[in-house]
């Protein structure tokens, strides 16, 4: 048989108690485990009551996109140059002879010029 002396009383004593404190800690940390996975319920949303009354209502429908014209045409000069004047604008609708703008003819009448002063030399 074992001799029980002071010592081992306290060693005893100590054991259990560590023993007793372990199983305290695991079992609070399982029903911690077990109260964060039930569902809580649901707080209750906050909601403003008022009659019902007839009114009018607009519909309204908001949208992002681009738009594209039917048809494009891309329009050349018959010679090069600075573009002098405007004479429409972006959606504007325009006939096959219609100006759509001037371009600087100073360095063209300076060529004719020349060309005139070369010929009656």
């Amino acid at each position: 048989m074992i001799k029980m002396t002071p010592r081992r009383i306290a060693a005893a004593v100590v054991l259990l108690l560590l023993l007793a404190l372990t199983v305290y800690r695991v079992g609070a940390a399982i029903k911690d485990r077990v109260d964060r996975a039930k569902p809580r319920p649901a707080e209750a949303a906050s909601v403003e009551v008022v009659a019902v009354s007839k009114q009018t209502f607009e519909r309204k429908i908001v949208l992002t996109g681009s738009i594209e014209p039917w048809s494009r045409v891309d329009v050349f000069p018959k010679v090069p140059g600075r573009v002098k004047d405007v004479a429409v604008r972006i959606g504007d609708r325009v006939d096959s002879a219609q100006v759509l703008g001037t371009i600087e003819d100073r360095d063209y009448a300076l060529q004719v010029a020349q060309a005139k002063a070369q010929l009656d030399q």
